[in-house]
């Protein structure tokens, strides 16, 4: 093809090389947005698998859990836990557990007894907005304000798809006061 040899021929080579610089920064554009979408669901999955584990969830960062089929109780899905997860059954077994812990803070090492572990297929479904498929409800929970004169807490339950790398927010509260 070589270099254009009139006016005609340059502009349209100017008009192809911006339209093809238009598609490579839209492509980029998309992908940089797949890049976050999927780092956010991969945080969400992997906070699912230990908020269970914080002393004080959503205090000191993003807590995610599974619901309920009511979606108004936090679960642990009995799939996700590891092998030989002790998972405590009534208040005095956690009462023995709890005064052997080295501080206050500590990571739990077993499931507490005020969340019920159920399968998978018992955790709330929510329609996914781009497939309309029913998939599980996860609830976020977060401290967003901390101060003396009181906190704010943040709750969203979202839809979480993986076939269509989506999360959709079902329900979004906040609260001056722990949920």
């Amino acid at each position: 093809m070589g270099f254009p040899t009139n006016i005609e021929v340059l502009k349209n080579s100017i008009a192809t090389r911006r339209n093809a610089a238009r598609t490579a920064s839209d492509e980029a554009s998309h992908r940089e947005r797949e890049n976050q979408e999927n780092q956010a669901i991969a945080e969400i999955l992997n906070r699912l698998l230990s908020s269970w584990r914080d002393s004080d969830p959503g205090k000191y960062g993003d807590a995610f859990f599974f619901l309920d089929a009511t979606l108004r109780k936090r679960v642990v899905v009995q799939e996700f836990l590891a092998d030989g997860t002790k998972v405590y059954q009534t208040r005095q077994e956690w009462g023995e557990y709890d005064r052997t812990r080295s501080w206050e803070d500590a990571k739990y090492d077993g499931v507490p007894y005020w969340y019920s572990v159920v399968t998978l297929s018992d955790v709330g479904r929510g329609e996914c907005l781009k497939c309309k498929s029913l998939q599980p409800v996860v609830e976020h929970y977060v401290q967003a304000y901390d101060s003396p004169e009181g906190d704010v807490w943040l709750k969203k339950h979202l839809v979480l798809c993986l076939d269509c790398n989506l999360t959709t927010t079902l329900e979004s509260k906040t609260s001056d006061s722990r949920f």
